[in-house]
């Protein structure tokens, strides 16, 4: 249902209409929000440290409406880590590299 809603406002004839990102957007909402859901994977390849924030974000909000928080499952580079300014900013739950940890 979310994802209808999120499609709703993809413009006619545009890439995200034709990849349908609302309704995979609204899925992985409704998945994040739903209680048989324990944890968040997700893999960040180079150069892609905005895309692993992005994520931790994404868990930090749908946690806020959780009884059970998700565990988050990483798999960040050290050297995306290492050439970001923004990794001093990551959260203190956040460890790169196939670790599993709560995300608050």
């Amino acid at each position: 249902m979310i994802g209808v809603g999120l499609q709703s406002f993809c413009i006619d004839g545009s890439v995200a209409e034709d990849r349908k990102v609302g309704l995979g957007h609204g899925n992985l909402g409704a998945m994040l929000l739903s209680d048989e859901s324990k944890c968040f994977a997700f893999l960040a390849g180079h150069e892609s440290f905005a895309a692993a924030e992005g994520a931790i974000g994404i868990v930090r909000n749908a946690n806020k409406a959780r009884k059970e928080p998700l565990r988050v499952i990483s798999t960040v580079s050290a050297r995306t880590l290492l050439r970001s300014s923004a990794a001093s900013t990551a959260s203190p739950t956040f460890r790169p590299s196939s670790t599993t940890s709560p995300a608050s």
